[in-house]
């Protein structure tokens, strides 16, 4: 779903670090277009081993929010209003401030385009640290077969364990088992690929 309307006026709104989600939501409530960046880190449970993904605010302390579009001829809701006199709100600690240069000035907006393209970036997985998020930038193999035939390719100058690990051998073939074919000039011998290192 579309969050980011980029002819709306955004702004950059400080919050508690934490609470970045739930108060995007109590400004929706309020009828306020709001947008909070979020980046996903996976991280191994140390008991069961199991992978666990959690959803982090990706600017702490901070969000996007945009006044909505006039009705009437008139501005639905204002956010000086909405800071100058937060009593006026059922939630009164809802944020902590708009940023601008300096005090007493206007609130500093921010270009549209701009949260478009964090947005765009976040539905892109840009931001995340899992596994899929890597596997979608190419910067990781979906199989670990796979992810070693591209650290080990044919070519490579490796060690392998046992009797020859203090000789450099060339692999000469990816095997269907897993396995490669390494030259050692007079020789040829088959290793697990788990057990190579690289000479480089």
């Amino acid at each position: 779903m579309k969050l980011v309307d980029p002819n709306k006026t955004w702004f950059v709104v400080r919050c508690m670090s934490g609470e970045e989600m739930v108060q995007a939501d109590e400004l929706h409530k309020l009828g306020y277009d709001a947008y909070c960046p979020v980046k996903r880190v996976e991280t191994i449970h140390h008991r069961s081993k199991a992978r666990l993904i959690k959803s982090q605010a990706l600017l702490p302390g901070y969000l996007f929010a945009a006044q909505p579009r006039r009705v009437g001829g008139r501005e639905v809701m204002d956010f000086a209003a909405m800071q100058k006199k937060p009593e006026k709100h059922e939630n009164k600690k809802l944020f902590r401030s708009i940023l601008r240069a300096k005090k007493d000035d206007a609130f500093m907006p921010v270009p549209g385009r701009m949260v478009e393209g964090f947005e765009v970036a976040e539905q892109n997985m840009v931001f995340d640290d899992t596994t899929a998020a890597k596997i979608a930038r190419g910067e990781m193999e979906k199989t670990r077969e796979a992810e070693l035939k591209k650290l080990f390719p044919v070519g490579a100058t490796v060690f392998a364990e046992g009797i020859f690990e203090s000789l450099p051998g060339i692999i000469t073939k990816h095997l269907k088992t897993g396995r490669v074919k390494i030259d050692y000039e007079s020789i040829t011998v088959e290793a697990d690929m788990e057990k190579l290192k690289s000479a480089a």
